[in-house]
């Protein structure tokens, strides 16, 4: 099994309460986790983050 890393966003108001939650994607390390953070944090400095890691046997070692 290998741990990658699903990145939720949540936006938010000016009363800084979630109005919507959406999926961003699965990243296999957390600096791909930064770089798309910053892309959306680019369109949209008003949101916060979630990030899982999740273990499922789909998901495959790469061997190096």
């Amino acid at each position: 099994m290998h741990t990658v890393y699903n990145l939720e966003v949540k936006i938010r108001d000016k009363m800084n309460r979630i109005k919507k939650t959406s999926h961003v994607g699965v990243y296999l390390t957390l600096e791909e986790i930064e770089v798309a953070k910053s892309k959306v944090l680019a369109d949209n400095p008003n949101v916060t983050f979630e990030v899982y890691p999740c273990e499922h046997i789909l998901f495959e070692q790469q061997s190096n």
